[in-house]
C-alpha cells in the first residue's frame, strides 16, 4: 500500500516537471484567433458601391425633381404647338341655335290607314321648315329642346322633341350627332281644298316622331357658329273619327251627296275621317343653322 503510494507521487511530479519544461513550445504550436472587424460582416450600403456593379448592372442616374425648372426643348415645342391648335374657348355651359331649310315630307312612307282623304290632299311634299334649339352642354354631350314647323302647300306639320347630342371639338370645327322625339302635330289645312271643312269639322291629327341626324358647326370666334344639319324623322301619326254630320255641315248649304258640287268632297271626305285614321310617315330635313354657345 505505501509502496503504491510513493509510486504515484512519483508519477505525478514527473509529469509536472515535464508540462512545465514544454510549456512554451505548446503555447507556441496552439492557433491565434484573431477577431475579424465588424465592416467585415456586413455587406455596404447602396451609397457605399456606387463605384460597384451589381450582376453587371448600374445604379440608374438620378432623376431632376426641381417643379420649377423650365420643359425641355422637345416639351416646349409640343406645348406651343398645342396652343396654336386649340380653339380657346374654354369650357361651354349653354348653347342655342335657329335654323331654316328644306322639309320633304310623306305622311304615309311606311304605312297608311285612311289618315286624309288621299284623293284632294297630297301625302308626299317638299316646303320650307323653319325651328329653333336650347339647352346646355356638359364636355362633349348636349341636352336640350327643339321646335321645328314645316310650311307645305295644304298644311303645316309642327314638332317639339326633347334633343341629346354628342360633340366632336377639332379647333375651330366641331361635327355633331343628335337624336330626339317628341310631340308631332298635323294641321292649319290649306282651304283652296276640302281644308276649310277639315279645319271647321275639328279633324285632328297628331302623334309622335322620333328623329336622328348630324351636322357640322364652324366657329366665327368663342360664341358664335354657322354650321348646317342633316336629320330624318319618322312620325307616327292617328285621327280620332270625325261625326260625319260636322262634315257634311261644312259644304255651305249644299246637300251632301250632290254630284258636281263642292259637297260631293264632303261626302266623299266623310266615308274616310268618320272612321280613326292613322299612318307612319318620314322626313328629310336639311337646314342652315346659327348658334350661340356660352
Amino acid at each position: 500500500m505505501l509502496r503504491s503510494l510513493l509510486t504515484a507521487g512519483v508519477l505525478a511530479a514527473v509529469n509536472l516537471t515535464v508540462l512545465e519544461a514544454h510549456a512554451d513550445t505548446l503555447g507556441n504550436a496552439l492557433p491565434k484567433l484573431e477577431l475579424q472587424p465588424v465592416t467585415a460582416l456586413y455587406p455596404p450600403t447602396y451609397s457605399q458601391q456606387s463605384d460597384l456593379n451589381a450582376g453587371g448592372l448600374r445604379p440608374p442616374p438620378s432623376v431632376q425633381s426641381d417643379p420649377f425648372a423650365p420643359p425641355s426643348g422637345e416639351t416646349a415645342a409640343d406645348l406651343e404647338r398645342s396652343d396654336e391648335e386649340d380653339s380657346g374657348r374654354g369650357l361651354q355651359f349653354l348653347w342655342l341655335n335657329g335654323e331654316v331649310g328644306l322639309q320633304h315630307l310623306g305622311l304615309q312612307t311606311f304605312s297608311s290607314k285612311n289618315l286624309l282623304d288621299t284623293k284632294v290632299v297630297k301625302t308626299t311634299q317638299t316646303g320650307l321648315v323653319y325651328g329653333g334649339g336650347a339647352g346646355i352642354r356638359l364636355l362633349f354631350l348636349t341636352l336640350g329642346a327643339r321646335f321645328r314647323l314645316g310650311n307645305f302647300d295644304e298644311y303645316q306639320v309642327w314638332t317639339l322633341n326633347a334633343e341629346g347630342g354628342i360633340r366632336i371639338p377639332l379647333g375651330a370645327v366641331e361635327p355633331y350627332f343628335t337624336f330626339g322625339g317628341g310631340y308631332a302635330s298635323l294641321g292649319a289645312f290649306d282651304s283652296k281644298n276640302v281644308g276649310s271643312g277639315l279645319n271647321s269639322a275639328g279633324v285632328d291629327v297628331t302623334g309622335y316622331n322620333v328623329r336622328g341626324g348630324g351636322g357640322l358647326d364652324i366657329y366665327l370666334g368663342n360664341v358664335v357658329s354657322i354650321g348646317a344639319s342633316v336629320t330624318g324623322d319618322v312620325l307616327f301619326l292617328s285621327r280620332p273619327g270625325v261625326d260625319p254630320q260636322k262634315l257634311a255641315a261644312t259644304a255651305n248649304g249644299t246637300t251632301p251627296g250632290q254630284m258636281g258640287t263642292p259637297a260631293q268632297g264632303q261626302a266623299l271626305a266623310s266615308d274616310v275621317y268618320a272612321a280613326d285614321g292613322s299612318s307612319i310617315g318620314g322626313s328629310a330635313t336639311f337646314t342652315a343653322v346659327l348658334g350661340l354657345h356660352f
